[in-house]
């Protein structure tokens, strides 16, 4: 067992994420630990298919599957088969429904609804028997509150369904001082170590050699001027200080596992004081942004899609980089993504602006792609 398995869950299970990393030998911190668990509503959501609301669905236990919980339900031939779960999401949004199910021998095509109403048949492929569990995703818009999420079968029987994650589809993190309100919409990351946040979701910052939740809040920075005229651009973590201030290291957030396009903007707005910095981050091995700015200055956008396998995004540099990340943007593919203005001048929301004002609106993410199947970037 690895550091990072004593913590983290596959299965997203908030008491071990949220105690395991306090300090031992005192009730009293266990205790806080387990009220925040209690008090905090949770933003991804998983429940078993034999714990749902079965019809003509039988419950099946073959150890040989490596399941999860007491079994998976699997599908009877009959037309109106279906398994219903009961969901709640904390606020409004586009979320994330995954569907974790086997069958090795046919495909289905597998009917979801949202309260009463069918949406779009969801083509359920032939799984690989030696992946033992293949997913299936669909992004839907959900008001804030208790949902009925029904997956009527196609009346020949199958799949085996072991059970359903709902988890937001759009993360949208502002790094910054714990001083600083996030913008409208986003979240706020102040070096907290990773674990169950006030938000409901799971991130923050860890270890690079260990995997241990660290704190790393000594990293923040707000530039002028002050107030804030672009929070985005004026706000920054270190994922090293130079200066050993703030520790080396990586952020992670918890999420389904699936395909993301994940975009970072990195850099600073002042003069650099550390010639060699390299503005390099990573997502799960993969390169999103790279620059240099040698003694200058200056702010840059990357965005790929990266695949997320163990339930956790990984945000990575080198401890020498001294990358300074701004914001992350992690959104779910399958779907038409929204394209997003990342920084305006004035900022969004900003009042009491001088008419004669400069207009800046050019730091634009355009995933979706054109007619000829390319994408655009500004």
């Amino acid at each position: 067992m690895t550091p990072v398995d004593c913590y983290k869950r596959s299965r997203f299970e908030p008491i071990r994420i949220a105690t395991a990393w306090l300090v031992t030998g005192t009730q009293f911190v266990l205790a806080l630990a387990l009220l925040l668990v209690a008090t905090t509503t949770r933003a991804i959501t998983t429940q078993e298919a034999e714990d749902a609301s079965l019809n003509a669905v039988t419950i099946g236990s073959d150890p040989a599957l490596g399941f999860s919980g007491s079994g998976y339900a699997v599908y009877s031939n009959q037309a109106d088969a279906s398994i219903e779960w009961s969901m709640t999401v904390p606020t409004p949004g586009s979320y994330l429904l995954t569907w974790t199910y086997r069958d090795e021998t046919q495909p289905h095509n597998l009917v979801p609804s949202i309260d009463g109403q069918p949406l779009d048949a969801v083509n359920f492929p032939v799984t690989d028997p030696a992946t033992t569990w293949s997913r299936r995703s669909i992004i839907v818009d959900l008001v804030a509150g208790t949902h009925d999420i029904r997956l009527t079968g196609d009346g020949i029987g199958g799949p085996a369904v072991d059970f359903l994650t709902v988890a937001p589809a759009r993360y949208r993190i502002n790094f910054s001082p714990g001083t600083t309100p996030a913008p409208a919409g986003w979240l706020r990351d102040q070096g907290l170590p990773f674990g169950l946040q006030a938000d409901g979701l799971n991130y923050g910052w860890i270890d690079p050699t260990g995997g241990a939740p660290i704190d790393v809040s000594a990293g923040a920075r707000n530039r002028d001027p002050s107030p804030d005229i672009d929070t985005y651009r004026e706000t920054l973590m270190h994922m090293a200080h130079p200066d050993g201030t703030s520790p080396w290291a990586h952020w992670e957030l918890e999420l389904p596992p699936g395909d993301y396009r994940v975009s970072i903007q990195a850099g600073d707005t002042i003069p650099e004081g550390t010639p060699d910095t390299r503005h390099r981050i990573s997502a799960e091995g993969v390169i999103i942004v790279d620059f240099r700015v040698g003694t200058g200055f200056g702010v840059r956008n990357g965005s790929q899609i990266v695949s997320v396998d163990d339930g956790y995004l990984t945000l990575t540099s080198a401890a020498t980089d001294n990358a300074k990340p701004h914001l992350v943007i992690v959104e779910a593919t399958g779907g038409i993504q929204t394209p997003l203005v990342l920084g305006s001048l004035p900022d969004d929301g900003q009042s009491d602006v001088l008419r004669d004002t400069t207009i800046s609106a050019n730091s634009l993410l355009l995933p979706n792609p054109i007619e000829s199947g390319l994408s655009l970037s500004l």
